[in-house]
């Protein structure tokens, strides 16, 4: 009953937030989020303003993965997977699959992801994407998997390296999987 109370609260908290993403990534000891939109938030930012490509830009956002949760009312939960739907260099979009390491542009060029990595969107992910380029701020995928998505929208940084594209524009969408926490007894 915890975990559904938990979940149930954490899709109001979708329609929390919504507040322009900061200029610096936040990797603190241990983070407490209030809303599904200032984890996302913290999460491009560890994206967007990491050094170079590859697993460096990892590093940041694992970091969150292992110090952050979301509380939401008496409930927290935290990131136990990050994927990415890839749009920006994609046609059709597809997702970076395989836990967080695959969808990271290689240093070694475009050839560094093998194919198996990526898989075509079904149904749910192509409506995700839908909603996100019509504007929503977060989508809730389903209260039964703990799964929600967050828009990567290009900013002026993104454009030094996606340049057919200008600020704004929908470059993909990091889903998030997310399990409660365990309380420990006192």
């Amino acid at each position: 009953m915890h975990r559904r109370s938990a979940l149930i609260g954490w899709f109001t908290a979708c329609a929390m937030g919504g507040a322009a993403v900061a200029a610096e990534p936040v990797v603190p000891e241990s983070l407490e989020w209030t809303s599904l939109w200032a984890m996302h938030a913290d999460y491009l930012n560890a994206f967007v303003h990491s050094d170079g490509f590859g697993a460096r830009r990892v590093t940041p956002m694992m970091r969150l993965m292992q110090s952050g949760s979301l509380r939401l009312g008496v409930g927290r939960l935290r990131v136990e997977d990050v994927q990415m739907i890839g749009i920006a260099k994609h046609d059709p979009p597809v997702v970076h699959q395989g836990g967080m390491l695959k969808f990271q542009h290689g240093d070694e060029g475009p050839d560094f992801l093998p194919e198996a990595a990526q898989r075509p969107l079904n149904a749910q992910e192509r409506d995700v994407v839908r909603r996100l380029q019509a504007g929503e701020q977060m989508v809730s995928l389903s209260a039964a998997s703990g799964a929600a998505a967050g828009p990567v929208r290009a900013t002026a940084d993104c454009l030094q390296c996606h340049q057919s594209k200008k600020e704004g524009d929908l470059l993909g969408a990091f889903v998030y999987s997310l399990r409660p926490v365990m309380q420990q007894p006192l």
